[in-house]
């Protein structure tokens, strides 16, 4: 993860998600599935100025063929995603009708990919 910011983004928390299917579901929703992450390598301070850090590894066991749908955001208190639930926001909390993809459009602090898994 990098930060286009000028200031250190400090305790940024990083989530990985997993929905099978081709169909992206909405967020919130059951089927998005974390993935799981040793405690601690999923929050880091992150250097200002195109500085990165290293969150991870997240384990995915994948138990089945074909499309799934990778979701991760990234949040923290000086630049929350719009899917943080601390922000009290009706749409980090309630399923928004906008595509998923729309929404990550919008936010640089989510990424979405679909991969397919022969």
């Amino acid at each position: 993860m990098a930060t286009r910011g000028q200031q250190l983004a400090q305790n940024v928390t990083v989530a990985v998600y997993v929905a099978a299917g081709a169909n992206v579901p909405p967020w919130p929703d059951a089927a998005w599935v974390a993935l799981a992450v040793n405690p601690g390598d999923d929050v880091a301070d992150v250097p200002p100025d195109h500085g990165t850090a290293l969150f991870g590894p997240f384990t995915w066991s994948m138990p089945l063929q074909g499309p799934h749908a990778i979701f991760v955001t990234a949040t923290c208190t000086a630049d929350p995603a719009t899917t943080d639930p601390a922000t009290g926001w009706p749409c980090a909390t309630n399923p928004v009708p906008a595509a998923l993809d729309t929404r990550v459009s919008c936010d640089n602090n989510l990424g979405l990919r679909v991969v397919v898994v022969q």
